[in-house]
């Protein structure tokens, strides 16, 4: 929203002079932090996984897609099917990005050169403590 001398209010679902944004649901800097990870997965997208998955965005809006490219603040995605608008494109800022579901198989470390690990197994010890015998 613009004000008259073309400065930007500060409100929900308003675009900042960077052209981002922002997420009616998130405070501005959890929708930075936020678009900074989806921006950080999608730069470093994983050499063996697929370009496929489909993002949910902060609208609801569930879009598959098969291939995507990004800007600094912007991630246009290629649909594998047209839109009920026939739109096989969309861009969508990154703080808007709420969810990327990942479609594919794919193995368990294919996601640790974007900062995924898998927990550590961690045995607690065992409380020793007599048992109460079964009792019908």
């Amino acid at each position: 929203m613009l004000g008259v001398n073309g400065t930007h209010f500060i409100a929900k679902g308003c675009v900042l002079n960077t052209g981002e944004v922002l997420d009616p649901l998130l405070p501005p800097v959890l929708a930075a932090d936020n678009a900074a990870s989806w921006r950080h997965l999608f730069s470093g997208w994983p050499a063996g996984v697929p370009y496929r998955g489909v993002v949910v965005t902060s609208f609801d809006e569930q879009i598959p897609f098969e291939a995507f490219q990004f800007t600094e603040s912007m991630l246009l995605l290629d649909r594998p099917t047209p839109d009920t608008l026939g739109a096989r494109r969309i861009i969508v800022p990154f703080t808007n990005i709420a969810a990327v579901k990942i479609t594919e198989v794919t193995q368990e470390k294919a996601f640790e050169p974007v900062g995924f690990a898998a927990p550590t197994a961690t045995s607690k010890p065992k409380a020793d403590r007599p048992r109460r015998p079964f009792v019908p």
